[in-house]
């Protein structure tokens, strides 16, 4: 061993000579020496680093550290970057920025332009719900004009951003919402002449976005990419943490002007599965698209756009103006659309309650859509066409409406996950029979919930016009749309979450109980089933609970209240309540008592009794008439 190191010694004295190397450990230790020096000089700028995002920004900083990298470059680690309003922003482990050293030291300031390349690990952002403004993604105000004195053009660089981990909180006043990355990457050209975006996670879901300006070219391809990233702005009711999408899109300007894309794509489910071997995902294609049109500055052109569910297609023509009040107008083709095919295509996880659902039905024409999103009235659609109308064949082999025709038991399923179980029929001393109870009950209910009930089938397409619109104008959901069959399909068979899976479950067993049962039988389920307070179920108990009497000796003011209360049940409205209600809600039950006057559900009496201004009571009696329309109570129970 003593010899193979003293032949490799003699090897490198014969090729580097003592003055050669004494030259290069100087070098060497030089280079060590000003990487210290360096690091310790732009330690001491920590404070200088904080005080610039405050002045420039507003915002409160601390950095943990900051240290020289060689050869060109500056980490900071430990960075925390709260909003103006002292609400965290970004949080990060280290940012390494990739600079001029020499400009930096010369000038004392860091310009933006200066920066060839940043990479952030375990960076963390945050996003807050205004209640009024909905979601504020910016975080940090814009620089205040001229605050910053750029350097001479000469030195506009190519930028390069990379984030390894990166998570995204977006948080509500009720919840939040996390989504993670393994890698996020933006790259712009010299004089941001081109730009590229990746984003990417686990399991091979990846997007790419690339511009390039000085052509108008673009195209985007996503790769498995989970709509999870949606969650935040339409909310937990549709289950996008289990659909994915892979598509391209390009786009390339025309030499006339206007921009010419193509996209096709898919979106699919996929599904965690178990087994003796390592968990797999069942991929189940949800929907197929494709498109072609043209974008120009004042409206995007849609043409032969197609949709494909289960291999039953719609063709999709029309515009969306881009203009500052944006109007959407689309034209869907359904040649001979199979509602049942349809459906069998959808994964069963979309209907989890259900897994034997099966139906039948037919659409054959076209279905016109229009609406001025500035002008949310403006909403109008029609069908022209034929259809089949949908028919339940199956729902689950645990559902079986048509024993819903003579007595059975009902389970609730409480919030606090206890169950309360009781017979549905004349063997429960609480049960009331529809004929048995005051021609006041009915009126009121479907007053209060559902105008239309004894002549829709299961929908009322005016609420459901009505809330969407209201839905739209306040950004959020404020309205529903709920028919008393649908409240009795989800009080009798679902889950009480608000989520896309129940409402589509939803639509389905109210279909089966319009088909199978009376409106008479709908009506006397939902009057012995449904909550009127904490663990109060039914009329019967409801009548003894508020006024100590029963369901049969209501009056048609203590009808119009309990009919009142159902959208709010755990409100602590007390016994002996009408002596307790606020003069808004008081307000209401006049309101509501109008209304059952013209559907013979109250007397002028009763009118008289509630407080009901003479006027009013004289043009009712002049112009009685049957009203169509539920009447919606104070929000919140006020």
């Amino acid at each position: 061993m003593a010899g193979i190191l003293r032949a490799s010694w003699s090897r490198i004295r014969r090729f580097v000579k003592p003055p050669l190397l004494l030259a290069g450990i100087l070098v060497l230790g030089g280079l060590i020496y000003a990487a210290g020096a360096l690091d310790r000089y732009v330690g001491q700028k920590s404070p200088d680093l904080i005080a610039h995002v405050q002045q420039r920004y507003g915002l409160p900083c601390t950095i943990g550290g900051l240290h020289y990298v060689f050869p060109f470059g500056i980490r900071a680690s430990d960075i925390s970057i709260s909003r103006a309003d002292n609400r965290l922003w970004l949080k990060a482990k280290e940012i390494t920025a990739r600079i001029s050293p020499l400009n930096y030291l010369l000038s004392g300031k860091l310009y933006s332009q200066a920066v060839s390349s940043v990479e952030a690990n375990n960076l963390e952002a945050f996003f807050y719900h205004q209640d009024a403004g909905g979601w504020d993604l910016s975080g940090v105000p814009h620089p205040p004009a001229g605050s910053e004195t750029a350097p001479p053009a000469s030195e506009n660089r190519s930028l390069k951003a990379t984030v390894n981990n990166l998570t995204l909180f977006f948080r509500t006043d009720k919840r939040e919402v996390k989504q993670s990355y393994t890698k996020m990457v933006i790259r712009t050209g010299p004089d941001y002449g081109e730009a590229y975006f990746e984003l990417a996670g686990d399991g091979g879901e990846r997007l790419n976005v690339s511009f390039q300006r000085k052509s108008g070219e673009f195209a985007a391809r996503a790769e498995s990419f989970r709509l999870a990233l949606l969650s935040p702005f339409l909310g937990s009711s549709v289950p996008l943490d289990d659909i994915f999408i892979t598509a391209d899109v390009k786009a390339t300007p025309d030499k006339n002007g206007p921009l010419s894309f193509a996209l096709s794509g898919v979106f699919s489910a996929h599904e965690k599965k178990k087994g003796i071997f390592p968990d797999f995902f069942k991929k189940d294609t949800l929907v197929k698209f494709e498109a072609r049109g043209k974008i120009d500055k004042d409206q995007t052109d849609i043409q032969n756009g197609e949709i494909n569910i289960g291999g039953q297609s719609v063709s999709i023509n029309g515009r969306v103006t881009n203009k500052r009040r944006p109007q959407i107008d689309l034209l869907l083709n359904f040649p001979d659309f199979s509602i049942g095919k349809a459906l069998a295509g959808i994964p069963a996880q979309f209907y989890p309650d259900l897994p034997g659902l099966k139906v039948k039905g037919n659409l054959s024409g076209k279905f016109h859509f229009f609406m001025d999103m500035e002008d949310p009235q403006s909403l109008n659609y029609n069908f022209d066409g034929t259809h089949e109308p949908i028919k339940v064949l199956a729902l689950s082999t645990k559902i079986n409406i048509k024993a819903l025709a003579s007595p059975f038991q009902h389970t609730v399923r409480r919030p606090d996950r206890k169950r309360v179980s009781f017979i549905v029929g004349e063997k429960n001393p609480d049960y009331i029979p529809l004929g048995s109870l005051p021609a006041s009950v009915v009126p009121a209910v479907i007053t209060a919930e559902d105008g239309g009930f004894f002549k829709h089938k299961g929908f009322s397409t005016l609420p459901i016009r009505d809330s969407f619109v209201e839905n739209l104008k306040a950004g959020r959901v404020v309205r529903g749309a709920s028919t008393i069959t649908m409240q009795l399909a989800k009080n009798l068979y679902l889950r009480p979450e608000r989520t896309f899976s129940r409402k589509f479950e939803e639509s389905f067993v109210t279909m089966a109980l319009e088909q199978t049962l009376t409106k008479e039988r709908i009506m006397e389920i939902y009057l012995n089933i449904i909550e009127w307070g904490d663990d109060i179920y039914g009329i019967g108990p409801a009548a003894q609970y508020y006024f100590k009497k029963s369901p049969t000796e209501l009056t048609p003011v203590e009808s119009a209240f309990l009919a009142s209360i159902i959208p709010y049940p755990r409100k602590k409205w007390g016994t002996d309540p009408l002596s307790n209600i606020s003069e808004g809600w008081r307000q209401y039950l006049r309101l509501l008592l109008c209304r059952m006057y013209e559907r013979g559900g109250a007397e002028v009496d009763d009118l008289r009794q509630a407080g009901v201004e003479e006027g009013r009571i004289a043009r009712l009696t002049r112009n009685k008439e049957v009203g169509a329309r539920a009447v919606s109570p104070p929000p919140e129970g006020n």
